[in-house]
């Protein structure tokens, strides 16, 4: 495995793993999983020989579960279950220039917005028990058009403006992307000559961006979501504590949508599904990644849909 040079947009990733349109170095990051912090990676040439286990080993590590857990959704039939349909937004100007994105509330280029009408055209044609959305521009922006098919108006070059809310829509500061601090805004030809940023390329989860969110905090208000989609849910369906269904067909799987961040989506993908590293996920903006859920009584466990 390769060390990264080049975190695009960590998390809000990559245009690197951020933009729809990859650029070639972006492309050549492909190879590379380690620590995408989140964002669009690029093997440091010095580096190129650095071995995978190096890089498993910063990866916060997984809830146990084991095979037991993959069999979940079939053995029992009144467990609450879902279908989470994770969206990342549409692609911004930081993303196309490569730079961490993670609190800046930046909108979506309206032009980039095109390439997710198929996934726009399928989406409205479904029926949604509940949708989740961040709380930042992009993630409204995208939410709207992709239910909607309303066109972004932007107020300025960034792509900042007023969006109409959906009707009966949740919109979560807990699916922000994680927060870079002072690092927000910069490329990686910024700040590849500053210790700490080394030491946080290299591992995360010990070192945090000066002024911003540390991994573990990030990974505590996904889990938090997660537990509150639980409650919200049992409230919903009319389910007890336990899942069992009180006058709903329990066998109709409600859809969930949810259009958050590219880092979010990998760490509800790592936090739910067993034996699915944050590192080994990549989504592209506007790409859907579908995970089928149920509660084992203490969390969600489940697995990704072809």
């Amino acid at each position: 495995m390769r060390e990264p040079k080049d975190i695009v947009n960590a998390n809000d990733e990559n245009v690197g793993m951020d933009a729809t349109e990859m650029s070639e170095a972006i492309d050549a990051i492909d190879m590379s999983e380690a620590i995408d912090a989140y964002a669009k990676l690029e093997a440091i040439d010095e580096k190129e020989a650095k071995d995978e286990q190096d890089v498993k080993r910063t990866q916060p590590a997984h809830p146990a579960g084991g095979d037991r857990n993959n069999q979940l959704l079939e053995k029992d039939t009144n467990s609450l279950q879902v279908v989470l349909h994770l969206v990342r937004h549409g692609v911004t100007r930081w993303n196309q220039e490569r730079r961490y994105l993670g609190h800046e509330d930046q909108g979506v280029n309206s032009a980039e917005l095109e390439q997710l009408a198929p996934l726009a055209r399928r989406l409205q044609g479904m029926h949604w028990a509940r949708v989740y959305c961040s709380d930042l521009l992009r993630c409204k922006q995208t939410l709207r058009y992709l239910l909607t098919g309303d066109e972004v108006r932007r107020a300025d070059p960034i792509g900042n403006a007023e969006v109409l809310p959906i009707p009966g829509a949740v919109y979560d500061r807990r699916l922000r992307e994680l927060h870079f601090g002072e690092w927000e805004g910069k490329t990686y030809e910024d700040l590849k000559k500053n210790p700490l940023y080394r030491r946080w390329i290299e591992n995360p989860a010990a070192f945090t961006p000066p002024g911003g969110e540390s991994w573990e905090a990030f990974a505590s208000r996904i889990q938090h979501f997660l537990a509150g989609l639980h409650q919200d849910l049992c409230r919903s369906f009319e389910k007890d504590e336990n899942g069992e269904a009180r006058g709903r067909d329990s066998k109709k799987i409600p859809d969930l949508l949810v259009v958050t961040h590219g880092g979010v989506i990998r760490q509800i993908a790592a936090a739910t599904v067993p034996d699915t590293p944050f590192w080994s996920l990549r989504i592209l903006p506007g790409e859907e990644l579908r995970l089928k859920l149920a509660w084992n009584g203490q969390s969600w466990q489940g697995e990704i849909m072809g």
